[in-house]
C-alpha cells in the first residue's frame, strides 16, 4: 500500500509539474500576442492620422483604449469564456466599421447562448479576426464583409470565421517579412492549450472560390473539444 502510494504521488507530482510547464508556455505566447495586437492597433491609428483624418483617429484610439484595458486587466489569464471573447471581438469590429465607414460590415452570431460558456484561449478568435482584416479586407476596395459563427458540437464547439476577402494568394504581395508567423504562433497557442487543460482545440484555413475559381475569400474553422 505504501509504495503504490509513493508511486501515485511521485505521478501526481510529475503530471503536476508538466502541467504547470505547459500553463507558462501558454502564458508566453498570450504575452506576445497583446503587443501584437497593440502595435497593429497603433498602426491604424497612425493611418488614419496621416491620411489627415484627426477626428477620426481620435474616436478610434478612445474605443482601442477600452480594448486595451480589457487586454491588461488580467495580464496572468491566458483563457476566458467564449462570451468574453466574442465581447472583445464585438468591440474591435465596431471600431474596425469606424475605420473602414460603409465599406465594411461584418456579423457575430451563436446558435446557442449557453455555447458561450466554453472555455477557449484568450484573444484566439481576435487574431484570426485581425488577419482577415489585414491580409484579406484591407485591400479589397468595396463590400468588406466578416462572419463569425459559432455553432455546437456533441462535445464542444466549432467557431467559423469567414472574410470576402482578396484571398491568401494576392496577400502574398503585401505580406511583410513576417509573413506566416501569426499562423505558427497560434498552433503553439492552440497546442500548449491543450497540454494545459486537457482540451482537443485546433484549426484549419481555406480558401474560397467562386464558380469560376476566382478567390472569394478565407475561411477559418476553429474546433475546440
Amino acid at each position: 500500500y505504501l509504495w503504490v502510494s509513493f508511486q501515485n504521488k511521485l505521478v501526481s507530482r510529475r503530471f503536476e509539474k508538466d502541467r504547470l510547464i505547459s500553463q507558462l508556455q501558454l502564458q508566453s505566447i498570450k504575452n506576445q500576442l497583446d503587443p501584437h495586437f497593440t502595435y497593429n492597433a497603433l498602426n491604424a491609428v497612425g493611418s488614419l492620422i496621416y491620411k489627415g483624418e484627426k477626428d477620426l483617429a481620435y474616436q478610434y484610439l478612445r474605443g482601442l483604449t477600452d480594448l486595451l484595458r480589457m487586454v491588461s486587466s488580467d495580464a496572468s489569464q491566458v483563457t476566458w469564456t467564449l462570451g468574453e471573447e466574442l465581447e472583445f471581438v464585438n468591440r474591435y469590429l465596431e471600431i474596425e466599421k469606424l475605420r473602414f465607414k460603409e465599406k465594411f460590415d461584418y456579423s457575430v452570431k451563436v446558435d446557442e447562448d449557453e455555447l458561450k460558456e466554453n472555455e477557449v484561449p484568450k484573444m484566439s478568435v481576435l487574431t484570426f479576426v485581425e488577419n482577415a482584416i489585414k491580409h484579406g479586407l484591407r485591400h479589397k476596395d468595396y463590400n468588406r464583409q466578416l462572419e463569425v459563427q459559432v455553432t455546437g458540437l456533441n462535445t464542444g464547439i466549432r467557431i467559423f470565421i469567414r472574410d470576402n476577402g482578396i484571398g491568401r494568394a494576392a496577400a502574398e504581395k503585401y505580406r511583410d517579412h513576417n509573413a506566416g508567423q501569426g499562423i505558427r504562433m497560434m498552433k503553439q497557442y492552440f497546442r500548449q492549450f491543450n497540454e494545459a487543460t486537457g482540451r482537443k482545440a485546433h484549426f484549419r484555413v481555406k480558401d474560397l472560390f467562386e464558380y469560376d475559381l476566382k478567390p472569394s475569400g478565407t475561411l477559418v474553422e476553429i474546433t475546440i473539444l
